[in-house]
């Protein structure tokens, strides 16, 4: 639930980056439309109508259009619905469920008018200091704009590429990522097995309290040798084997003089109780646990891959020692005799930990936390759960006390479902957002270059040649996205912490994507400044020295 709820948030997240971006469009264009309107509004203030009145009309004409917008939008929303659950995967029931509530109406409600009226603000306020001498005095065609609306229609359009680069980095992560979990092996072989966390008669609701830890630990590897023999005859199952989470993070040293390492610890049974066997988990060097490794005062253990680099810099760690001093002080010592591969975990979406894996035996800094069993079956695992139980239940299972099954196999295919619904989402998002940003971007050259057509109508009956004018108009846009660029990169880099969850196998500032998704944002914004160039250029001198 915690996973589905950081997706949902992160998804929210990148709904209010579109949502700024097509707020900002909205600005530019009610923004352009004031400008317009210069005349008209000055005319008005000339006639007795006061600041405050015409910021009210201007206000409540934003807030129309903002609601009609928000109509607009719940009809999409309302034809979309059927869409968006046909994106969601089956293996994510929960988030299937999806409808218009009333709460999710007064929210959009809420937030439409909320922005209508920040945004409308903008245009509002800009229209403050219209003065009818200054507009019939200049010309409405011939003025050039007020230079600070110019300053904040250019930052909006800045901002709205800032904030389209954020989204494509962390839309080209995700996709990155999921590619690498869809290339990488899980280490084991997780089809038909199944994760047991039955309920030991010492975690009864009421334990006998005569009961010391060493009796604690006594009836639970009882507990679980008579589990793991009964679950093993139960028709269908081919193995099974006994584990132990914990305690997880152990700080190890191989000599006095290097610092510490933490690495994770898994007590597992050995022989045909073993669960690294069970999961088809590769031995690389060396041998497995026996029985014989049980009692031992130099403990024998099994490292993985990751390990053994770590902790041994030639990699060979067979035959080699490790210390560890536990809660009383008492330094224990480790050998490891063999070596086993890697696993990932998709669910976290993290790299392989360093993880040793020794015998499972009574020990006084063994706690009684989550045992497992580990069981692999020739059918499909999910119409075993009921042998399996009563079996457990035979062997002493609490009675009354919940068992907890997890199918790996489904545990896995559900992260990666997960992923990639998230990597859907925010690709889609993305590429909304890219789509408004180059709307936008062309918008304000496009207007620009029509506030200026008189102007480039003089550059070119004084000699400005075509391609003067592209350079003119296209270099404008351009330093508008080479600013948004390099402000976007900068807002990535700081906000990919976010997406760490979610990614595997690459950086959060991976300087790859980062250039990829910056390199196809400009090649966009390239076309979106072209096109109003190329309309300027094609301007006749003497048409635009007669426009108004």
């Amino acid at each position: 639930m915690d996973e589905e709820m950081r997706a949902l948030g992160l998804l929210l997240g990148v709904t209010l980056f579109v949502l700024l971006i097509a707020a900002a469009n909205v600005a530019n264009l009610q923004l352009a439309r004031t400008q317009n309107r210069r005349a008209e509004l000055a005319a008005r203030a000339a006639l007795g109508a006061g600041r405050a009145r015409l910021f009210r009309q201007l206000l409540t004409e934003n807030l129309l259009l903002a609601a009609l917008g928000g109509a607009a939008g719940l009809l999409v929303a309302i034809g979309g619905l059927p869409i968006l659950e046909q994106l969601i995967p089956a293996d994510l029931p929960r988030l299937r469920p999806i409808a218009l509530d009333s709460t999710l109406l007064d929210v959009a409600s809420a937030v439409t008018l909320v922005t209508g009226l920040l945004f409308g603000l903008a245009s509002a306020w800009q229209s403050r200091r219209s003065s009818l001498s200054e507009v019939l005095k200049l010309g409405a065609a011939t003025v050039a704009g007020n230079p600070r609306q110019g300053w904040f229609t250019r930052g909006l359009s800045v901002g709205q590429v800032a904030v389209a680069l954020v989204l494509l980095a962390g839309a080209g992560l995700m996709v990155r990522s999921v590619v690498g979990l869809l290339r990488v092996n899980p280490g084991l072989d997780p089809q038909n097995v199944l994760r047991v966390y039955p309920r030991m008669p010492s975690q009864h609701p009421d334990p006998d309290p005569r009961l010391t830890q060493y009796q604690y630990q006594s009836a639970a590897l009882a507990f679980f040798a008579d589990a793991q023999s009964r679950v093993a005859a139960v028709p269908g199952v081919t193995a099974a084997g006994v584990g132990f989470e914990g305690p997880l993070d152990l700080e190890v040293s191989t000599s006095p003089g290097r610092p510490p390492l933490r690495v994770m610890n898994f007590w597992t049974g050995v022989g045909e109780a073993d669960p690294l066997r069970v999961l088809r988990v590769p031995l690389k060097q060396g041998r497995w646990l026996d029985r014989g490794d049980v009692g031992q005062p130099v403990r024998r253990v099994l490292v993985n891959e990751t390990a053994a680099r770590q902790l041994w810099a030639e990699g060979n760690a067979l035959g080699k020692r490790f210390w560890w001093r536990d809660r009383e002080g008492v330094q224990k010592t480790f050998e490891v005799v063999g070596v086993v591969g890697d696993t990932r975990d998709y669910t976290d979406y993290v790299e392989p930990q360093p993880t040793f894996y020794r015998v499972l035996q009574r020990d006084v800094n063994m706690e009684l936390a989550p045992m497992f069993l580990v069981i692999r079956a020739s059918v499909n695992p999910g119409t075993l759960y009921a042998p399996i139980a009563r079996a457990l239940k035979a062997a002493g299972a609490a009675p009354g006390q919940p068992m907890f099954f997890i199918n790996l196999g489904e545990a896995l295919r559900t992260a990666m479902a997960g992923h990639r619904t998230v990597m859907r989402y925010v690709s889609i998002f993305a590429g909304v957002g890219l789509l408004l940003a180059v709307l936008g971007l062309y918008g304000v050259l496009a207007y620009s270059v029509a506030r200026r057509t008189h102007e480039i109508g003089i550059r070119m009956a004084l000699g400005a040649q075509t391609a003067d004018v592209l350079r003119l108009v296209m270099g404008q846009g351009l330093r508008l996205v080479a600013a948004g660029t390099v402000l976007g990169l900068a807002a990535a880099l700081a906000t990919g912490r976010v997406l760490r969850a979610y990614l595997f196998g690459v950086s959060s500032t991976d300087p790859g994507t980062l250039m990829a998704v910056a390199l196809l944002l400009a090649a966009v914004a390239l076309l979106a400044c072209w096109l109003p160039a190329r309309k300027a250029a094609r301007v006749e001198p003497m048409a635009a020295l007669r426009y108004e």
